[in-house]
């Protein structure tokens, strides 16, 4: 699994173009992509992602769910890629939304996400603050796309 994790927005009448079946596989630098996305509008959460995951979902693994699906999209384009629709962005924005900090406080915990954190060492509070602030970033960016109809192309890696 990879370790950074980036989201370039997509507008609606891009996304209607993609067909999920024939998009080529590798980087999402492939010229495909990068006609595809809105340049100025992209998140790079870096390596928070996986702790990004374990606090809106309480797992380190995906899962269906609309606040999983935040952060693995809700089509896979291959193992580091994936596709969000504009109409999954707004059930994941509604989603996120409704996510509260004392919905994730008690996983906010340096013991329990040590061991998720792709990094050297991980191991204050600084560290868990700069999580809640990429969760933060990626609600407001979510946010933001569906009120502009925008999809996503999501890279780890």
């Amino acid at each position: 699994m990879s370790v950074l994790w980036d989201i370039w927005s997509i507008t609606a009448e891009n996304a209607r173009t993609i067909d999920i079946d024939r998009l080529p596989d590798g980087d999402l630098v492939h010229p495909i992509y990068r006609e595809l996305r809105v340049r100025e509008h992209s998140l790079d959460i870096g390596r928070f992602w996986h702790i990004v995951h374990y606090l809106l979902t309480g797992e380190g693994e995906r899962q269906e769910t609309p606040l999983s699906r935040a952060i693995y999209g809700t089509h896979n384009i291959n193992e580091d890629h994936y596709f969000v629709t504009p109409e999954d962005a707004k059930v994941i924005a509604s989603a996120l939304a409704d996510v509260r900090r004392e919905d994730f406080e008690p996983r906010l915990r340096v013991e329990d996400v040590q061991g998720l954190y792709y990094g050297n060492r991980f191991g204050d509070r600084d560290g868990l603050a700069c999580c809640v602030d990429a969760l933060e970033d990626l609600r407001d960016h979510y946010l933001a796309m569906a009120r502009r109809d925008y999809g996503g192309l999501i890279s780890l890696g």
